[in-house]
């Protein structure tokens, strides 16, 4: 899409996340997404803020999900940000139950859809970090969050979004970009530092943005 994002656009979300889960020195940040990828922004600019450190994965090594989790055995990773295909593949291919991974503490999922009963089997896996959704097009890189406190119930269908991050404003509009009320359906419309400067090479597109 072109998306262009500024040091400050990333430097607030990066910000939001350390101050929001507590992220600091002692922790080893995966960096588990290509570098194109708006994921590896937390990774990177995250482990350099808090002084922390980052493990840069392998793009063949992330392939084989045993030697992913034995890395993560290994270098002490306590901060994982990933699609939840990663997770999927860490779940049913890693063989977990085989390796301590006490040292996770928080994991960010975002991207896509994680299937209910995935997270269900994961969580139980592994109950002992933070689980949090981290929802948003490129355009604000992550506008809203939601903290899995619980286990999911086997009948519930989708994991929610969740509520605006806190360094940003984020409304329901109508088709003329009129605010709703709550139980009507429209767009997300989000305001705030975080969000982009435009597309790039692209006045007009960037002109309906705004």
């Amino acid at each position: 899409k072109g998306v262009m994002l500024s040091h400050e656009n990333v430097s607030c979300f990066v910000g939001w996340a350390i101050n929001r889960f507590g992220l600091n020195r002692d922790d080893v940040f995966s960096s588990h997404a290509p570098l194109h990828f708006d994921l590896s922004t937390l990774d990177l600019f995250g482990s350099l803020r808090v002084g922390g450190s980052v493990f840069l994965f392998d793009s063949q090594l992330v392939k084989f999900p045993a030697a992913v989790a034995k890395i993560i055995q290994q270098q002490r990773i306590s901060v994982w940000y990933s699609v939840p295909t990663a997770l999927r593949m860490l779940l049913e291919h890693g063989g977990i139950e085989r390796r301590d991974l006490s040292s996770l503490r928080v994991v960010f999922f975002a991207g896509e859809v994680f299937p209910v009963p995935s997270l269900i089997k994961l969580m139980k896996a592994l109950p002992a970090p933070v689980y949090a959704n981290l929802y948003g097009p490129t355009e604000t890189n992550v506008c809203t969050y939601y903290v899995v406190e619980d286990v999911p119930s086997e009948e519930e269908k989708n994991i929610p979004i969740g509520v605006a991050c806190e360094h940003l404003e984020v409304h329901i509009v109508g088709d003329t970009g009129e605010r709703l009320s709550q139980g009507e359906t429209g767009e997300i419309c989000v305001t705030g530092e975080a969000c982009m400067l435009g597309y790039w090479k692209d006045l007009e597109k960037t002109g309906k943005s705004r």
